[in-house]
């Protein structure tokens, strides 16, 4: 799964970022931890890149049977 993640953000961003990977309640947590400045390209207009990344991911946990969430660490 976060290799996808890894996929997806080397494609938007630039510079070095962070993926953590934690475990909450049975929910596989994916913290990501860009530059400040690149914040805004993950996000996107009215949200649209995070919301869309994340749709990308839940299909995929939906086939490996996990719940998962994204969070941008600022």
């Amino acid at each position: 799964m976060q290799d996808l993640l890894t996929y997806i953000l080397d494609s938007i961003i630039e510079g070095e970022y962070t993926i953590t990977e934690e475990e909450d309640n049975g929910f596989i947590v994916y913290k990501i931890s860009p530059p400040q400045d690149q914040i805004g390209r993950i996000i996107g207009k009215n949200g649209k890149t995070i919301h869309a990344i994340k749709t990308l991911l839940k299909v995929r946990a939906v086939r490996e049977n996990v719940k998962i969430d994204i969070q941008i660490a600022e």
